[in-house]
């Protein structure tokens, strides 16, 4: 068998990307096309009172301004596959700054710049909430969170109990703030209409998702709707969803009878996509002496959009990381006008275990103990949720090839202690764990007579390596050379792959892609 996994190889799109050949959304080049610039609401919260599109609609080169006074009628989306699920264009009403309250659609970038700049809005101001401590005087706990999948509040054994036999106790809050996603490519839409029928370029991580999102607002059916997208420059989750900017492209698109092509801007990229929540986290760890976690409290504090629920989920990580029989974890959501947050590069645990770790480690100094070795006294050697086995575990071999390699038993614990010269310098340690999630997916392996190998699956590549790992996948299984193998992705016309994201589509699509390959070499040894 020809091995190819593990190799040292170049990326199969490589030349591709260096070279410019490489079509991002953007990109694509479509005839008697057409572009559009949102209008976006300057104030937090309010009416708009009085909007004036009159010059914006006779300035040169416009096609069509749209706001909530001529919009066409079209289905609303919800909270996913809808990133959030404010109306789009349905009213007055402004709910955070950036809203879009209208598109402007011309001949070329430049004329619709200029036009989204002759629009007059005047509004009726009212105060906003846009700081977390205000937000959370008003604070709720909610029922569910990671989109209702799961509890808000999880906890085990008696947290009083555990707070008893405690013989040495931290209580501290950590806080992180609000972070948006900023992948190189801005997101963009770019729609193209024949009669029913819809095309629809997108920066997206989900090409199925919104295929299916798309086909119910404009209420047409599905397969009437191919959406492609073969190149991303990076997503991290603000790509995973349908967002008002996608759906306003295509609005416009079908308005005016021509393709529309729309690019955020960099700065719109903070106000239209979504954002990783700020975090205020209070936590309670106890332990007896001789190192025994008794009691771990969590608490997440974290802020929403006033027309959905979405919270943050830092206690995902807190249940399950530690041998403690005593846990309460739970959420308080405070409502701020602001755009509906969203998934952000491990959403939950990034901002959890800064948190939980940090607590876990002022416990290690607390007791005068090592941090690893806290760790490993209190190792869940088995699910503490629910008992069961791990399927695979290899955390304490980590802990002992990392302190061996780092040379951790040369550090002193004491602040301030090691340095460098003029410079001091602070070892430290902390955990990490992040799901191991697949999804159902689908691939299709075509040989041909001439010994190309056609490979397809309408998955997507973030930059992350997905046309040279598929492409990797099928070479071995098949024993041919890299060269042999194209792989192809990116289009609702391929067979279907889930959304690209939580770190699914290596194992997912990977599996789909090496049964799809073993069937059909079996085809051909039978």
């Amino acid at each position: 068998m020809n091995k190819v996994i593990g190799k040292p190889i170049n990326r199969v799109d490589g030349k591709l990307k260096v070279t410019g050949g490489a079509r991002y959304t953007a990109d694509i080049p479509i005839e008697n096309l057409t572009y559009g610039v949102l209008i976006e609401s300057t104030i937090a919260k309010g009416k708009i009172t009085k909007l004036e599109t009159t010059a914006a609609e006779t300035a040169p080169g416009v096609l069509a301004v749209i706001t909530h006074h001529n919009v066409p009628t079209f289905n609303q989306i919800k909270f996913f596959p809808g990133g959030q699920s404010l109306p789009v264009l349905q009213d007055e009403n402004i709910y955070y700054q950036g809203q879009h309250i209208g598109i402007v659609v011309a001949e070329t970038l430049e004329q619709a710049q200029y036009a989204a700049t002759l629009v007059k809005v005047e509004y009726e101001i009212e105060q906003p909430t846009i700081d977390i401590d205000e937000a959370l005087k008003q604070g709720y706990e909610p029922e569910r969170i990671f989109l209702g999948m799961l509890p808000a509040h999880s906890f085990r054994g008696d947290i009083n109990s555990g707070r008893s036999q405690a013989e040495v106790l931290v209580e501290q809050t950590y806080s992180t703030p609000m972070e948006n996603h900023n992948p190189i490519e801005p997101c963009a839409t770019l729609a193209v209409w024949e009669d029913d029928r819809l095309t629809l370029y997108d920066t997206t991580q989900g090409v199925s998702s919104t295929q299916e999102a798309i086909a119910k607002v404009f209420d047409i059916p599905p397969e009437n709707v191919r959406v492609i997208s073969q190149f991303l420059g990076g997503g991290f989750g603000c790509k995973a969803f349908v967002w008002s900017h996608t759906i306003l492209t295509t609005l416009a698109a079908r308005y005016v009878q021509r393709p529309v092509k729309l690019a955020l801007t960099r700065a719109q990229m903070y106000t239209s996509v979504g954002y990783r929540a700020p975090t205020r986290q209070h936590l309670t760890v106890g332990a007896t002496k001789d190192g025994k976690i008794t009691l771990i409290k969590h608490i997440g504090e974290t802020i929403t959009s006033l027309f959905d629920e979405f919270a943050e989920p830092v206690t995902l990580a807190t249940n399950m990381m530690y041998a403690c029989r005593n846990l309460d974890t739970k959420y308080r959501l405070g409502r701020i006008n602001a755009g509906t947050p969203t998934f952000m590069r491990a959403p939950g645990e990034a901002a959890g275990m800064f948190a939980l770790e940090s607590a876990i480690d002022e416990l290690s100094y607390a007791l005068e103990l090592d941090p690893i070795e806290l760790r490993l006294r209190n190792h869940a050697d088995v699910d503490p949720a629910t008992g069961h086995p791990w399927s695979s575990k290899s955390l304490k071999e980590c802990y002992q090839r990392g302190s061996e390699i780092f040379g951790w038993k040369h550090r002193n614990p004491k602040p301030g202690s090691m340095s460098n010269g003029d410079r001091l310098i602070g070892w430290g340690m902390a955990s990490a764990t992040f799901p191991a999630n697949t999804w159902p997916a689908t691939a299709k392996v075509t040989i041909y007579n001439s010994g190309k190998i056609l490979v397809e699956s309408a998955t997507h590549d973030l930059g992350t390596g997905t046309y040279t790992v598929m492409t990797q996948v099928a070479a071995e299984l098949l024993g041919v050379s890299l060269e042999q193998v194209e792989f192809k992705l990116g289009d609702t016309n391929l067979p279907k792959a889930p959304l690209t994201g939580n770190s699914t589509t290596a194992s997912s699509v990977g599996s789909a892609v090496q049964a799809a390959a073993t069937n059909a070499r079996n085809q051909i040894l039978e």
